[in-house]
């Protein structure tokens, strides 16, 4: 799942971000997308310039 925080409807409705899967580019509801990250199913995967993280990935194991 990945974020952007650019587009107009980020800033409007999903309090800065979009969410959706890669490589299909579906869309996920922002609630959703915070839930699967807050209750930890979603890891990041660290690839951000900044040593932040744009991608989150299932966990595996």
């Amino acid at each position: 799942m990945r974020e952007h925080s650019q587009e107009t409807r980020a800033v409007e409705k999903g309090g800065g971000y979009v969410y959706f899967t890669l490589p299909d580019c579906r869309t996920v509801p922002v609630i959703v997308g915070r839930w699967l990250i807050d209750s930890g199913l979603l890891q990041p995967a660290g690839d951000d310039l900044f040593g932040g993280s744009q991608t989150y990935r299932v966990q595996h194991g």
